[in-house]
C-alpha cells in the first residue's frame, strides 16, 4: 500500500472548507429571502439576482465538492 494518508487528509479538509462555505451561502440566501418576508413583500429585481448569483456558487462549489470527493474515493482505496 502506498501512504497516501496526508494527501487524504488534504482533501478532506478541503471538502471542509467548502460545505463550510455552502453553508455560509445558503445563509446568505435565507437572509435575503427572510427580509422580504419581514417586510411582507416579493423579492425585488436586484434581491433574485443576487440569489442566483449565490445559487450559482453553490452549484459550482458542489461541483467542485463532487469530484473531490472522486478522487478521495480512488485514493482511500490505495492508503493504509
Amino acid at each position: 500500500m502506498i501512504k497516501l494518508n496526508r494527501q487524504v487528509d488534504a482533501l478532506e479538509n478541503v471538502l471542509e472548507r467548502i460545505d463550510a462555505k455552502l453553508d455560509e451561502l445558503q445563509v446568505k440566501i435565507d437572509d435575503i429571502k427572510e427580509n422580504a418576508e419581514e417586510y411582507d413583500r416579493e423579492l425585488t429585481a436586484a434581491e433574485e439576482r443576487r440569489i442566483e448569483s449565490l445559487q450559482e456558487k453553490m452549484d459550482n462549489l458542489t461541483e467542485e465538492a463532487d469530484d473531490i470527493e472522486g478522487a478521495l474515493d480512488y485514493l482511500r482505496e490505495y492508503t493504509d
